[in-house]
């Protein structure tokens, strides 16, 4: 349980973050790929090779991401 609570504040983080970069006026691709870069220099560090081409193969095949929804207060 402990797991999943921390990856939900960990998601909420990044969104939070992305938001805040929105309302700045920095433009979504641009966040999109420093969030990109980062997770890559993430896995090459704590995969192994063969692990990472594996991964970096699913992500580029992957073919239904969901469109992001900035978040809103009602």
């Amino acid at each position: 349980m402990a797991d999943k609570v921390n990856e939900w504040v960990v998601q909420g983080k990044v969104i939070e973050c992305s938001d805040n970069l929105l309302e700045l006026g920095v433009e979504p691709l641009e966040i999109a790929a420093a969030h990109m870069t980062h997770a890559m220099k993430i896995y090459r560090t704590v995969m192994s090779e063969e692990e990472y081409r594996e991964h970096m193969k699913f992500v580029f095949n992957y073919k239904d991401p969901e469109p992001f929804q900035p978040l809103t207060l009602h």
